[in-house]
């Protein structure tokens, strides 16, 4: 990496701004400008490349608080607690976020590489809100394609944005000559003038250049013979590199091109040979864009820009061939997600439901559950009607994403279709699938109900599909805690906690963790015992595969296990609890209990006050 001074100067001297955005197209040097600034600053940094599944901001801050966790214990617990909780305000875990680095006290750079990869308005707005209460000792620095719509002309106007764009990061002529004299290449003052006028000091095409005239006989009549755009001159000189080699190694360039990431045995499997392995170390040894992903050599992945262009050379039913080679090697060798990733490419949507079906609960049960869903709404209604699993799965998904109730109904809707129209494709673990997501998603109808879903749910289980019994188990629990059958509520979450296979449903059982902690008396059970069913919740509490639709039960029983409180032992605070689903109630309603929670959340934060009489429980 070339040493430019100027940039560096530039991203130092921000004038107390606390946004600094490095904006240009592909192939500036926007990612390699911050890790150079990185590594020669002394101050903490929290580095973090964004994607497409940033667009979930709870996501996205879980990423950002755990690595703030990193810098010294508790910095970021508070915020990683906020953002466990199902319902909670993201900007309130960022202010407790924006706290720990106040508490840190040294200067610390946040950095977000590639930002506009993030579309979604929710997590631009919470971005935007830490920009606005970025403590003094902390700086954010992106690095994007485009302006971010995190209110950049209000920044500007406050003068709290610096700008670096692609006038700044393009190569001057003394840049670019130090460039051409690293590789050993005579090239006259003259002609790199012409050669940075004919790139405008694109790096990427400069970087190319560079590659191609270092074997030329004639370098300065190399350079008179190319014009046109930066990215004509890309396409011109990506041209001229692959003539220069050998058919066999330009060959292997094109149709490993559609591979993310790639080792030999890989790229031996998806072009039919055996000696990939000195390929790649060849192309290693001659700096071919090649990028090593780790210390043995076992991974590599082409440079972005050298790869896209690849690509455009390849044809796109050759591309698609070789995909699907890369997904059936990938699923040999138990590569779930690259697998899917690459079959999806190829259009090979049979493969994908394949895959979603064999590896679902990994995928809900092992905290990737945005990503299943995201293949099935991917994946054709037709599709679905055939796997129905896939459909159930997914609205049970949708629902412990807290998803809208509109989406997680339309899934259910499709599964429900696949009961009518495929009845031999149906199913007692689709059967409980369905049961589970339909207890748990009913908001604004009758508790009652959950209660006989629930109920079906566990039946169905039994009856085929173990495996589903512990969370059949753990919506019954929640459904009679609401029912306000709290005998009922503790014998079934018992039976759920002491399953052998319960810890790796984390949902379920720290949902009955939760609910044990809120239901079990004071009296009737030994101290050790209660004080171990609100610990074990604790244990729990950083677990990244736990979804926001459960964590609230942790976080319910985690309330009364604070010092200046027992563990829920004064009758007055038993009285309040069984207020929240008074069962006299003809129909009490979800949102009607959650409602008469935060309602003695609130009365617990102020000092206990007198429980509500029914008939004021009532007019609630």
């Amino acid at each position: 990496m070339l040493h430019r001074p100027r940039l560096l100067e530039m991203v130092d001297s921000d004038g107390g701004a606390a946004l600094t955005v490095v904006n240009a197209a592909l192939g500036y040097g926007k990612t390699t400008l911050l890790r150079l600034w990185c590594i020669e600053r002394p101050e903490a940094v929290v580095w973090m490349t964004l994607d497409a599944a940033d667009d979930n901001p709870v996501r996205l801050w879980t990423h950002l608080a755990t690595a703030v966790e990193r810098l010294g214990q508790g910095l970021g617990g508070r915020a990683l607690m906020y953002l466990g909780v199902r319902g909670a305000l993201v900007e309130t875990a960022v202010d407790e976020l924006m706290n720990g680095l106040v508490a840190y006290g040294r200067p610390v750079a946040i950095v977000l590489d590639d930002l506009h990869a993030v579309g979604s308005e929710a997590s631009l707005r919470s971005i935007a809100h830490a920009i606005n209460r970025l403590p003094a000792n902390a700086r954010v620095l992106a690095a994007t394609r485009s302006e971010p719509s995190i209110s950049v002309a209000r920044l500007r106007a406050r003068g709290a944005l610096r700008e670096i764009r692609a006038r700044e990061l393009a190569f001057t002529v003394d840049e670019a000559s130090e460039l051409i004299a690293r590789e050993g290449i005579e090239l006259s003052r003259e002609s790199v003038e012409l050669l940075v006028e004919r790139t405008e000091g694109w790096p990427a095409g400069l970087y190319l250049a560079v590659l191609w005239l270092r074997d030329l006989d004639d370098p300065d009549q190399g350079v008179r013979a190319f014009v046109g755009s930066a990215r004509h001159v890309a396409d011109y000189l990506t041209d001229e590199v692959l003539t220069a080699l050998a058919p066999q190694t330009r060959d292997f360039l094109l149709r490993t091109s559609v591979l993310d990431r790639f080792t030999p045995e890989l790229c031996d499997a998806v072009l039919g040979r055996e000696d990939s392995a000195g390929v790649l170390a060849e192309l290693a040894r001659s700096n071919m864009f090649l990028v090593a992903l780790d210390a043995r050599g076992e991974w590599y992945r082409y440079h972005h820009l050298f790869g896209e262009l690849l690509q455009l050379e390849l044809g796109r039913q050759e591309a698609a061939v070789l995909r699907r080679r890369a997904a059936a090697w990938c699923r040999a060798h138990g590569l779930v997600e690259d697998a899917i990733d690459y079959a999806a490419a190829a259009g090979d949507a049979e493969t994908v439901a394949e895959l979603l079906v064999e590896n679902h609960l990994e995928f809900i049960w092992g905290g990737r559950t945005g990503r299943f869903l995201g293949w099935v709404r991917w994946l054709p209604s037709e599709l679905l009607l055939e796997h129905p699993v896939l459909p159930a799965a997914g609205a049970a998904a949708a629902a412990l994403l807290a998803r809208p109730e509109v989406d997680v109904q339309r899934l259910l809707a499709v599964a429900e279709r696949a009961r009518r129209e495929r009845p031999q494709l149906w199913s007692p673990y689709v059967e409980a699938a369905a049961e589970v997501t339909r207890s748990n998603v009913i908001e604004r109808g009758d508790v009652g109900e959950a209660v006989e879903h629930a109920r079906r749910a566990v039946a169905a289980a039994r009856a085929g599909a173990d495996v589903l019994t512990a969370c059949g188990l753990a919506s019954l629990s929640q459904a009679l805690f609401f029912a306000g059958e709290l005998d009922e509520t503790r014998r079934i979450a018992v039976q759920v906690v002491e399953r052998p296979d319960a810890p790796d449903v984390p949902d379920g059982y720290v949902a009955s963790l939760g609910l044990l902690a809120w239901s079990t008396p004071s009296k009737g059970a030994p101290r050790a015992r209660r004080r171990g069913l609100l610990r074990r919740p604790a244990s729990r509490a950083s677990d990244s595969k736990l979804t926001p639709g459960r964590r609230q039960w942790h976080t319910l029983g985690l309330r009364w296990r604070a010092p200046r409180r027992g563990a829920w032992t004064r009758p007055s605070e038993r009285r309040c609890a069984a207020s929240y689903c008074d069962a006299r109630h003809s129909q009490p309603s979800v949102t009607r209990t959650r409602c008469s929670c935060s309602r003695t959340s609130a009365s617990l934060d102020r000092g206990w006050s007198a429980p509500p009489t029914t008939s004021s429980a009532r007019k609630g």
